[in-house]
């Protein structure tokens, strides 16, 4: 069984889904970055990769740690 991550809101997310997310919106979460630490030991080897991948990143500068702020909420 992969690890998921259990976000906030109750989504289910995969290491694919937060590297895409990460690199769609230029940011991972302090939940997503903690998630990725803690289940590190369990990943598959593309998994893996992609989790050195946006640690790379972060350390770059190209990816910073915040949050999302999501669209479409009344004004």
């Amino acid at each position: 069984m992969r690890p998921t991550i259990r976000l906030e809101a109750g989504i289910a997310m995969l290491v694919g889904e937060v590297f895409l997310e990460a690199m769609s919106t230029g940011i991972v979460t302090e939940a997503e970055d903690n998630w990725l630490t803690i289940h590190q030991a369990r990943f598959s080897r593309e998994e893996e990769a992609k989790a050195l991948q946006l640690g790379r990143l972060l350390d770059a500068g190209q990816l910073q740690i915040g949050c999302r702020i999501l669209g479409n909420t009344p004004a």
